[in-house]
């Protein structure tokens, strides 16, 4: 995992180098973006498990197993919120491991929508922006950009783990109720988010030349396999985002499949 967080810092880094021309410092922009993507996400979480609650021991919850959060906070928060769910209690009992796993497999599935929902969200509401009244070297919008690009390195790095993980760990005590058919149901959603999610980062990449429709297109291709050229011109950055999709999209591509083949349910 440090390895992970070693070089998705080491890939925000090139990324900053190449906006700050901009606003002549790439500090600011980035911490905004991270606060903006801390707060959409744990927003979200909030939502997604809301319905879940009965009565959460929260201080049994061992915070130094979600740390560090900074490219991987999507699925350290995630990891939080389960925590919450194995500490609940019923009145004064604590849950049985059963009714402990259908919790959780109703707050992941509802986790996997929102998260769908909130790039749909993204695409109509900051694609506009990029085109409209906000200066591109403005430094509230350097910061939006980099919360979605952060974002989007998350939740990449999220599924590409969470799912390997899911494969690997399958011979080990489930701890949700979801059967593979669930699973795959997963997977499609995030790789219709995924798709969004970089469509949203091509587009704001590729300035006032490259619209929205031609960013969708982009991404499809990438994710489907079909197109993954990218060219040298776009820069550093855009090629590693295209390549980071290409790996992301192929792992749940592959993983869906073992995952089909390999469960009896």
């Amino acid at each position: 995992m440090e390895v992970i967080d070693y070089f998705s810092l080491s890939f925000l880094m090139g990324l900053a180098a190449h906006l700050s021309a901009y606003v002549g410092t790439y500090l600011p922009p980035i911490i905004l973006g991270l606060t903006f993507s801390l707060v959409v996400d744990v927003i979200l979480k909030q939502i997604a498990i809301k319905p879940l609650k009965v009565t959460f021991g929260l201080e049994s919850v061992e915070l130094m197993n979600i740390s560090p959060w900074f490219f991987m906070h999507t699925y350290r928060s995630s990891s939080l919120y389960k925590n919450t769910i194995k500490y609940s209690r019923f009145g004064h009992r604590k849950i049985d491991a059963y009714f402990e796993g259908q919790m959780r497999s109703s707050f992941i599935e509802r986790s996997n929508r929102y998260n769908l929902m909130l790039s749909v969200a993204l695409i109509v509401l900051i694609v506009p922006l990029h085109y409209m009244t906000f200066s591109v070297g403005g430094i509230l919008w350097l910061g939006v950009v980099f919360g979605v690009c952060i974002r989007t390195i998350s939740r990449s790095l999220e599924i590409v783990y969470a799912f390997t993980r899911d494969v690997i760990a399958y011979d080990n005590a489930q701890t949700s109720t979801l059967n593979k058919f669930d699973r795959i149901k997963l997977a499609l959603t995030s790789y219709l988010e995924n798709i969004l999610n970089f469509t949203v980062v091509y587009t704001v990449f590729g300035g006032a030349q490259l619209n929205l429709i031609q960013s969708l297109f982009d991404s499809i291709g990438r994710s489907t396999i079909s197109n993954v050229s990218v060219s040298i011109s776009s820069g550093a950055t855009l090629q590693a985002f295209a390549y980071l999709q290409v790996f992301t999209s192929l792992t749940l591509v592959v993983l869906s499949l073992a995952i089909y083949v390999g469960r009896k349910y």
